[in-house]
């Protein structure tokens, strides 16, 4: 288990053979959560059109009747940890190499954060939990931006994604 919230957990998981978390949501969600995780999920998939390299990848959405255990679920790329984990662990590591680390990765999030408002992409809940540390082939720490609840985008015809998403709503 990654981690757990009011609306499930997430599990280290494989898509397609590749490593991918899979955010497990609860087995009783009413109909309009059920809604709000669907909409979340276009509206993720069309800033992940705009914004490929900077976005946490969702792989897919099942719904249930598909899922495992027969719970909805999101498949997404698997990030070695958060912004907001690193700021927990900040108090280990020397000022130097924190900087080191810390410095590029805000600014890989200016620079994501420009292109997404550049393509008419508005977060609206940046924070460190929602900030994803990806590592590369190379080893390299990259910045994805993951968590599109409350994301506003830009309408392009067809795509689908004008609507703002609801939170889903824990029991």
């Amino acid at each position: 288990v990654l981690g757990r919230g009011g609306f499930g957990e997430v599990v280290a998981g494989f898509y397609q053979r590749t490593p991918a978390a899979i955010k497990l949501f609860i087995a009783d969600l009413t109909d309009e959560n059920r809604d709000a995780i669907a909409l979340e999920a276009r509206v993720h998939w069309a800033v992940q059109a705009r914004c490929p390299a900077h976005v946490l990848q969702l792989y897919g959405l099942l719904l249930p009747g598909s899922g495992p255990q027969d719970k909805p679920c999101v498949v997404m790329e698997l990030a070695a940890g958060t912004l907001r984990d690193l700021i927990h662990a900040s108090s280990t590591i020397p000022r130097p190499q924190l900087l080191a680390v810390v410095v590029p990765l805000l600014a890989q999030l200016a620079m994501a954060l420009w292109y997404m408002h550049d393509r008419g992409v508005a977060h609206c809940d940046v924070k460190p939990g929602n900030v994803f540390v990806v590592l590369t082939a190379a080893g390299l720490a990259r910045i994805k931006i993951g968590d599109f609840g409350l994301t506003r985008v830009a309408a392009d015809e067809g795509d689908g994604a004008s609507a703002r998403p609801r939170r889903p709503r824990a029991h």
